[in-house]
Protein backbone atom coordinates (compact mmCIF):
# COMPACT_ATOMS: atom_id res chain seq x y z
CA UNK A 1 0.00 0.00 0.00
CA UNK A 2 2.13 3.19 -1.30
CA UNK A 3 1.58 6.16 0.62
CA UNK A 4 -0.82 8.49 -1.22
CA UNK A 5 -0.06 12.70 -0.66
CA UNK A 6 -3.11 14.09 0.61
CA UNK A 7 -3.89 17.41 -1.55
CA UNK A 8 -4.07 20.80 -0.12
CA UNK A 9 -7.73 21.30 -0.59
CA UNK A 10 -8.84 18.05 1.13
CA UNK A 11 -6.83 18.55 3.98
CA UNK A 12 -7.54 21.76 4.65
CA UNK A 13 -11.22 20.23 4.83
CA UNK A 14 -9.77 18.00 7.51
CA UNK A 15 -8.32 14.91 5.79
CA UNK A 16 -5.72 13.51 6.94
CA UNK A 17 -4.30 10.00 6.68
CA UNK A 18 -2.50 7.28 8.46
CA UNK A 19 0.67 6.45 7.08
CA UNK A 20 4.35 5.81 7.82
CA UNK A 21 6.58 8.93 7.59
CA UNK A 22 9.42 7.45 7.36
CA UNK A 23 8.26 5.11 4.43
CA UNK A 24 6.75 5.52 1.06
CA UNK A 25 4.50 1.95 1.65
CA UNK A 26 3.25 -0.41 3.74
CA UNK A 27 2.88 -4.27 3.45
CA UNK A 28 -0.30 -5.06 1.92
CA UNK A 29 -3.14 -7.08 2.90
CA UNK A 30 -1.95 -10.47 2.15
CA UNK A 31 -4.81 -12.77 3.74
CA UNK A 32 -6.99 -11.04 1.91
CA UNK A 33 -5.50 -11.92 -1.63
CA UNK A 34 -7.76 -14.68 -2.21
CA UNK A 35 -11.11 -12.89 -0.34
CA UNK A 36 -13.99 -12.62 -2.26
CA UNK A 37 -14.45 -9.10 -1.08
CA UNK A 38 -11.32 -8.01 -2.38
CA UNK A 39 -12.44 -8.36 -5.78
CA UNK A 40 -14.83 -5.80 -7.62
CA UNK A 41 -14.92 -4.80 -11.09
CA UNK A 42 -13.95 -2.23 -11.92
CA UNK A 43 -13.07 -0.09 -15.33
CA UNK A 44 -9.16 0.01 -15.91
CA UNK A 45 -8.90 3.73 -15.58
CA UNK A 46 -10.17 3.93 -12.36
CA UNK A 47 -8.37 0.49 -11.51
CA UNK A 48 -4.31 1.26 -12.55
CA UNK A 49 -3.55 4.89 -13.20
CA UNK A 50 -5.82 5.85 -10.26
CA UNK A 51 -6.34 3.85 -7.66
CA UNK A 52 -3.41 1.73 -8.44
CA UNK A 53 -2.21 0.51 -4.53
CA UNK A 54 -3.53 3.47 -2.67
CA UNK A 55 -5.94 2.49 0.31
CA UNK A 56 -5.82 5.55 2.46
CA UNK A 57 -7.38 4.77 5.86
CA UNK A 58 -7.84 7.42 9.39
CA UNK A 59 -7.03 4.62 11.46
CA UNK A 60 -4.10 1.88 12.49
CA UNK A 61 -3.68 -0.36 9.62
CA UNK A 62 -4.24 -4.13 9.81
CA UNK A 63 -2.63 -5.97 7.10
CA UNK A 64 -2.39 -9.28 9.11
CA UNK A 65 -6.12 -9.22 8.71
CA UNK A 66 -7.84 -12.51 7.11
CA UNK A 67 -11.61 -11.01 7.14
CA UNK A 68 -12.42 -7.91 5.72
CA UNK A 69 -15.16 -7.29 8.57
CA UNK A 70 -12.72 -6.78 10.94
CA UNK A 71 -11.52 -3.69 8.97
CA UNK A 72 -13.74 -1.27 10.29
CA UNK A 73 -11.87 0.19 12.96
CA UNK A 74 -9.12 1.19 9.70
CA UNK A 75 -11.67 3.54 9.23
CA UNK A 76 -11.38 3.88 5.04
CA UNK A 77 -11.66 6.44 3.06
CA UNK A 78 -12.17 4.92 -0.05
CA UNK A 79 -16.16 3.40 -0.26
CA UNK A 80 -16.64 0.17 -1.18
CA UNK A 81 -19.61 0.16 -3.67
CA UNK A 82 -21.14 -3.24 -3.75
CA UNK A 83 -23.09 -5.03 -1.40
CA UNK A 84 -24.53 -3.91 2.57
CA UNK A 85 -20.73 -4.38 3.45
CA UNK A 86 -20.33 -0.73 3.86
CA UNK A 87 -22.44 2.46 3.10
CA UNK A 88 -24.14 2.87 0.30
CA UNK A 89 -22.64 5.06 -1.80
CA UNK A 90 -25.51 7.48 -2.54
CA UNK A 91 -26.01 8.01 1.50
CA UNK A 92 -22.13 9.59 1.29
CA UNK A 93 -22.15 11.16 -2.17
CA UNK A 94 -25.07 13.63 -3.77
CA UNK A 95 -24.52 15.84 -7.28
CA UNK A 96 -25.43 19.15 -8.49
CA UNK A 97 -25.48 18.72 -11.92
CA UNK A 98 -22.64 16.76 -13.32
CA UNK A 99 -20.92 17.87 -10.14
CA UNK A 100 -20.04 15.33 -7.25
CA UNK A 101 -20.02 16.25 -3.76
CA UNK A 102 -20.55 15.34 -0.19
CA UNK A 103 -23.98 14.39 1.17
CA UNK A 104 -23.14 15.44 4.30
CA UNK A 105 -21.37 18.93 5.97
CA UNK A 106 -18.79 17.24 7.85
CA UNK A 107 -17.68 14.49 9.82
CA UNK A 108 -15.81 11.27 8.60
CA UNK A 109 -18.75 10.58 5.65
CA UNK A 110 -18.02 14.06 4.77
CA UNK A 111 -14.08 13.01 4.48
CA UNK A 112 -14.74 9.46 2.72
CA UNK A 113 -16.62 11.58 0.06
CA UNK A 114 -13.99 14.30 -0.69
CA UNK A 115 -11.46 11.17 -0.93
CA UNK A 116 -13.74 9.16 -2.96
CA UNK A 117 -14.04 11.77 -5.39
CA UNK A 118 -10.80 13.02 -5.69
CA UNK A 119 -8.72 9.78 -5.87
CA UNK A 120 -11.32 8.73 -8.48
CA UNK A 121 -11.10 12.11 -10.00
CA UNK A 122 -14.98 11.64 -10.42
CA UNK A 123 -15.42 15.63 -10.59
CA UNK A 124 -13.34 16.31 -13.63
CA UNK A 125 -12.37 13.41 -16.28
CA UNK A 126 -13.86 14.63 -19.53
CA UNK A 127 -15.52 11.36 -20.78
CA UNK A 128 -17.43 10.97 -17.21
CA UNK A 129 -18.65 14.49 -17.44
CA UNK A 130 -19.82 14.29 -20.98
CA UNK A 131 -21.79 10.83 -20.69
CA UNK A 132 -23.37 12.35 -17.42
CA UNK A 133 -24.37 15.29 -19.51
CA UNK A 134 -25.84 12.96 -22.57
CA UNK A 135 -28.10 11.14 -19.81
CA UNK A 136 -28.68 14.57 -17.94
CA UNK A 137 -30.35 16.49 -21.07
CA UNK A 138 -32.25 13.12 -21.77
CA UNK A 139 -33.74 13.30 -18.16
CA UNK A 140 -34.07 16.81 -18.29
CA UNK A 141 -36.62 16.36 -21.80
CA UNK A 142 -38.49 13.30 -19.91
CA UNK A 143 -39.21 15.35 -16.83
CA UNK A 144 -40.10 18.23 -18.64
CA UNK A 145 -42.26 15.96 -21.23
CA UNK A 146 -44.02 14.80 -18.06
CA UNK A 147 -44.70 17.98 -16.25
CA UNK A 148 -46.23 18.82 -19.84
CA UNK A 149 -48.11 15.81 -20.65
CA UNK A 150 -51.85 16.38 -22.00
CA UNK A 151 -52.97 12.50 -21.95
CA UNK A 152 -52.00 9.58 -19.88
CA UNK A 153 -49.91 8.35 -22.58
CA UNK A 154 -47.97 11.02 -22.73
CA UNK A 155 -47.23 11.47 -18.90
CA UNK A 156 -46.29 7.65 -18.75
CA UNK A 157 -44.11 7.39 -21.92
CA UNK A 158 -42.32 10.08 -19.77
CA UNK A 159 -42.54 8.17 -16.80
CA UNK A 160 -40.88 5.10 -18.59
CA UNK A 161 -38.04 7.56 -19.84
CA UNK A 162 -37.38 8.35 -16.19
CA UNK A 163 -37.90 4.79 -14.98
CA UNK A 164 -35.23 4.20 -17.33
CA UNK A 165 -32.77 6.95 -16.29
CA UNK A 166 -32.71 6.06 -12.97
CA UNK A 167 -33.28 2.86 -12.04
CA UNK A 168 -30.20 1.55 -9.74
CA UNK A 169 -28.88 -0.22 -12.38
CA UNK A 170 -28.81 2.68 -14.31
CA UNK A 171 -25.31 4.26 -15.79
CA UNK A 172 -24.73 7.46 -13.52
CA UNK A 173 -28.16 6.46 -11.33
CA UNK A 174 -27.18 8.90 -8.31
CA UNK A 175 -25.86 11.98 -10.66
CA UNK A 176 -29.73 11.53 -12.76
CA UNK A 177 -31.82 11.08 -9.23
CA UNK A 178 -29.85 13.80 -7.97
CA UNK A 179 -30.94 15.94 -11.11
CA UNK A 180 -34.68 15.31 -10.18
CA UNK A 181 -34.47 16.29 -6.90
CA UNK A 182 -33.40 19.48 -8.32
CA UNK A 183 -35.66 19.29 -10.81
CA UNK A 184 -38.83 18.92 -8.13
CA UNK A 185 -36.74 21.65 -5.79
CA UNK A 186 -35.51 24.28 -7.97
CA UNK A 187 -36.88 24.40 -12.01
CA UNK A 188 -34.69 27.29 -12.82
CA UNK A 189 -31.40 26.35 -11.93
CA UNK A 190 -32.28 22.55 -13.34
CA UNK A 191 -32.70 24.08 -17.06
CA UNK A 192 -29.71 26.13 -16.46
CA UNK A 193 -28.00 22.91 -16.30
CA UNK A 194 -29.13 20.95 -18.75
CA UNK A 195 -28.72 24.12 -21.19
CA UNK A 196 -25.02 24.29 -19.88
CA UNK A 197 -24.76 20.57 -20.50
CA UNK A 198 -25.62 21.19 -24.43
CA UNK A 199 -22.82 23.41 -24.49
CA UNK A 200 -19.84 20.36 -23.42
Amino acid sequence: VHNWNVPASLAACGVAVQQPANATCEPGYAGLAYHHLNYAIACKHCNEPLKKNLFPIEGQRQAAAVDPASLADEQALLIYPLGTHDADPEDLIEFLGLTPMPRHSSGFEHRRALVTIEIFQLDRREQLLKSRGRLLRLLFHELVDRENASTDETREKADRGIDALTHDGAPFANCMRSFVRLFQSDRDVARQIAENCLRK
